[in-house]
């Protein structure tokens, strides 16, 4: 196995001042993290940095973005993150690699220092916020209960004094469709975010965490209400909604900046507080255990990665979809959409996403509005065409019978918990 990232998550914490009710690290069943350090050891930093390095150099690649995230990566102070970024530019000094920095976090720590630190090396920044403060403080709660909004937006005001940071964060937010959709937009507009990266709650089958029912209409019936605004308005006074920036991007044969829209390999790799190289973290969810493959820094270039089952997966999931999947008009769009939500328990990844219905929607929805919005002339030329909601299930039912399983349904039935939980991942 083989293949390139060009991402890395780096879990510098592995505790958080939080306590978000849906969180996957914390509050889905998993427990390795009471296993790790709380803050990435030294000798991890130095073997993260030289693996990366290794791998960058092998694979010739002329830019690297490290990502630092958590837990709560800012509980790592300022001076951690200052090291850490030395010892990076240090490492490619003699190369013309292009370092970049990001940090998720969900901005309660957040004050001048660490303003300057962001501006100083270039840090993108993203803030961790679902909504008002009501639907907010509904789920991300410390671990006294209360809600962490007004924190939240203090540390927002810090980046917005700051000049050389104030267009470099944005927001990242679970969806909640209680909250009407329109206000959600309006709101984020109002505290002067440039980007939104919508998630849905991460839930699985056979998931007793989720919230809200991923089969129901609510979700699809919120993203159109709000794309609908969205699209109209003018470019410049609208924030980037990478949800539908990307969508629009994959539906005109472009690519995608959501990883699991379009078609093409994910290269992101995370690296956990204990050096353990692991496939996306929110797979978690899973099962207890089910992410710890057994890679690490310590012992492992980033390439061994890809001799474990679940990175080689993960890697190469777009192209690896269930039978349904594969028998769908938009499945060059939806490409079977996040990982996690393929996952049950009996059939492991073989199904397609719990959202499904959901994204079918959504899809034919932008695809109609984007087309209707050309020159009739230049789809004409093009000989394209919008397809219906309707008539994608109609296609899908017809086509699903005539196609033949794959020889990947084998590798992706592999990750039921019986035969992959216990005797791989714990």
């Amino acid at each position: 196995m083989s293949g390139k990232f060009t991402q890395a998550v780096i879990k510098v914490a592995s505790r958080c001042n939080l306590n978000c009710s849906y969180c996957y690290v914390y509050n889905r069943g998993d427990t390795t993290y009471l296993k790790q350090p709380k803050f990435m050891p030294k000798p991890v930093i130095n073997k993260t940095i030289e693996r990366i390095y290794n791998h960058v150099m092998k694979h010739k690649l002329d830019r690297f973005h490290f990502i630092f995230h958590g837990g709560e990566p800012l509980l790592a102070k300022p001076d951690f993150f200052e090291n850490f970024v030395q010892e990076v530019y240090y490492k490619f000094r003699k190369t013309k690699v292009k370092t970049f920095f990001s940090v998720q976090t969900n901005g309660l720590l957040i004050n001048d220092e660490w303003c300057d630190l962001f501006a100083r090396h270039g840090f993108n920044v993203g803030i961790s916020l679902d909504g008002n403060k009501e639907a907010n403080d509904e789920f991300r709660v410390d671990h006294q209960g209360k809600g962490s909004y007004d924190r939240v937006l203090k540390g927002v005001d810090f980046l917005k004094r700051h000049k050389k940071v104030r267009d470099q964060w944005g927001i990242i937010s679970v969806m909640n469709p209680n909250m009407d959709a329109i206000e959600v937009y309006n709101h984020y507009k109002s505290i002067g975010t440039r980007a939104i990266n919508f998630l849905f709650p991460d839930c699985t089958h056979d998931d007793k965490y989720a919230v809200i029912p991923p089969d129901s209409d609510v979700f699809a019936t919120w993203l159109i209400k709000m794309f609908d605004r969205w699209f109209y308005e003018s470019p410049k006074e609208r924030p980037d909604i990478q949800m539908f920036s990307s969508l629009i991007s994959v539906i005109l044969g472009g690519g995608s900046w959501v990883e699991h829209f379009g078609k093409g390999n994910s290269e992101i790799v995370v690296i956990e507080s204990n050096g353990s190289i692991e496939a996306e973290d929110s797979l978690r969810g899973c099962g207890n255990g089910f992410t710890k493959a057994g890679a690490n820094v310590m012992f492992d270039e980033l390439d061994d990665a890809f001799d474990t089952k679940l990175a080689y997966l993960y890697h190469n999931g777009s192209m690896m979809n269930c039978t349904q999947c594969m028998a769908c008009p938009l499945n060059e769009i939806c490409s079977g959409g996040f990982l996690l939500h393929r996952y049950d328990s009996k059939t492991g990844f073989n199904n397609p996403s719990v959202y499904c219905d959901t994204l079918m929607k959504l899809i034919t929805h932008i695809q109609k509005i984007v087309l209707d919005n050309l020159p009739k002339s230049l789809l004409e030329e093009a000989g394209v065409s919008y397809i219906t909601y309707e008539e994608t299930k109609e296609i899908l039912a017809e086509e699903l019978p005539k196609i033949k399983p794959p020889e990947h349904i084998s590798f992706l039935e592999s990750f039921k918990s019986s035969e992959y939980l216990v005797k791989d991942a714990v």
